[in-house]
């Protein structure tokens, strides 16, 4: 795991941890990421395999195309989402509008996990509509408040800010000291409020009461704040928008996607690989050790992927989706240079008819740079190619 940065002076600017607010205690979202292993976008428990049943239904309807995720930061292609919680939602959607702003966090690399230096907390509860506005019926609110308590008092003792975000709603009863409230009637405003880059503008809402602490900031003049989301749209950890992405493939033509592997938090790749693997080191199939973290890399308009470090992974995952419509895609696989462990052959050639994973160990320290291309071939003669470079 990466070290977080430190604290940062304005906390609005800084790594955020977000917790949805329930009756039965805040919930943490530990990682948002997409993984191409996954048949669908799924919610699971922290370091868990099995989906939430009571959630990840909803949650999938919910970063589809047309649902909020695409609505609030454009679409983020076919690869299914992985959502980690700290604890179980076990009903009602007021999770919705936590999942936004940590979807958008992740996108910005500014989601803090666990272990990580928070700058601030950020408490949810809201229910979203189809255009991004936040639905003023909150069932449980007063609950919701009386379970955070211990979470405030958390926050308190660490001097770290900690605000409610929730609907235009009148709050009955006293507000645990040290928690502030912001009210919206929209999602647009709170993520201008803390600096979450989003593709939609919509009409202002949110009467915000009362202001954060980081309110007293200085107002960026314009180009300032377009270098400002500039800049953290292009730190994105997970595949970002991109105002002027290269012309898409053919509608039936294959797609390949390519992560990076590396060991998480208390493991190393050594550990990993000998623990589940037998000495060929060929997971294949799409099998992939517990404790992998992924990082999907993304191809310039010439298929090309940016270079990677043998010394700073474990491992690729390579995924081939057939194209649409089609029976039959071949896909290849040919190592120019270097060696990748498990490839018996400079060219590996297979023909599928549904997703299929090639995973691959990379040595630690490759005497030479690996080079190697991908190519999937539908029946229709629609092709798709991408080229991939790990440095030793």
């Amino acid at each position: 795991m990466p070290e977080g940065p430190e604290r940062h002076s304005d906390p609005a600017l800084g790594r955020i941890a977000v917790y949805v607010a329930t009756t039965a205690g805040p919930v943490r979202i530990e990682l948002v990421e997409q993984d191409p292993d996954l048949e669908q976008s799924m919610v699971v428990l922290t370091r868990d395999w099995e989906a939430l049943q009571e959630i990840s239904g909803r949650y999938r309807s919910f970063v589809a195309g047309g649902g909020p995720v695409s609505r609030a930061y454009g679409p983020a292609g076919d690869v299914p989402f992985r959502l980690e919680v700290s604890g179980r939602i076990t009903s009602g959607e007021s999770w919705n509008l936590g999942v936004l702003v940590a979807h958008g966090l992740a996108r910005a690399k500014r989601l803090a996990v666990p272990g990580e230096p928070v700058a601030q907390i950020l408490l949810l509860t809201g229910n979203l509509d189809s255009q991004l506005g936040i639905k003023p019926d909150i069932e449980h609110l007063r609950d919701k408040l009386d379970s955070s308590r211990e979470l405030v008092a958390s926050a308190h003792r660490d001097a770290t800010p900690i605000v409610f975000c929730l609907p235009n709603v009148t709050v009955q009863g006293a507000v645990p000291d040290g928690l502030e409230l912001l009210r919206f009637d929209r999602a647009e405003p709170l993520l201008d409020r803390f600096a979450i880059p989003h593709i939609t503008s919509g009409p202002p809402g949110g009467d915000e009461s009362p202001r954060p602490r980081a309110a007293s900031r200085p107002v960026l003049n314009g180009m300032a704040a377009v270098a400002v989301v500039a800049s953290l749209v292009l730190a994105a950890n997970v595949i970002p928008w991109d105002p002027d992405p290269p012309p898409p493939p053919a509608p039936d033509a294959p797609r390949i996607v390519v992560s990076e592997l590396s060991a998480g938090d208390g493991t190393t790749c050594h550990a990993l690989q000998y623990a589940a693997f037998d000495s060929t080191f060929d997971l294949g199939g799409g099998a992939t050790a517990d404790g992998f973290r992924r990082r999907l890399l993304q191809p310039g308009a010439d298929g090309a992927l940016p270079a990677s470090s043998a010394s700073a992974i474990c491992g690729l995952s390579i995924t081939l989706f057939p194209g649409a419509g089609a029976t039959q895609t071949t896909g290849s696989l040919e190592v120019l240079s270097g060696r990748l462990v498990g490839q018996a052959a400079p060219i590996r050639s297979e023909t599928f008819t549904v997703r299929t994973v090639w995973t691959y160990h990379v040595p630690r320290r490759p005497p030479e740079p690996i080079r190697y291309t991908v190519t999937a071939r539908s029946e229709s003669g629609s092709e798709t190619r991408i080229s991939h470079r790990v440095e030793p």
